[in-house]
């Protein structure tokens, strides 16, 4: 793993990254979307969106974290691990658009 000090990028590479993910284990539903090339994580639709920033090429910090993208063997996001104050490989599947 590369350490990463960016804190903004291209639209194009977060774009991949944004969409919704579920928990089953908590049966709750994040989001990650992108504006002005800052990643951001909104848990549910009434909080205000927390800035993601990059901490290596495949993991970001949050207020709530550490995120941990996963990826599929066609180099698509699958889903992310959450590490969090006493949880430990929180898993959470990106729901695909229909």
């Amino acid at each position: 793993m590369r350490r990463v000090r960016l804190e903004r990028y291209a639209p194009e590479i977060l774009q991949p990254y944004e969409g919704e993910y579920t928990c089953a284990e908590l049966g709750v539903r994040y989001r990650l979307s992108a504006e002005n090339g800052v990643l951001h994580l909104q848990r549910t639709p009434h909080d205000q969106p927390a800035q993601v920033y990059p901490f290596t090429e495949d993991a970001f910090r949050t207020s709530i974290g550490e995120i941990r993208l996963q990826f599929a063997k066609d180099g698509s996001v699958k889903g992310f691990v959450l590490h969090s104050w006493g949880v430990i490989g929180l898993k959470f599947k990106k729901r695909m658009s229909s």
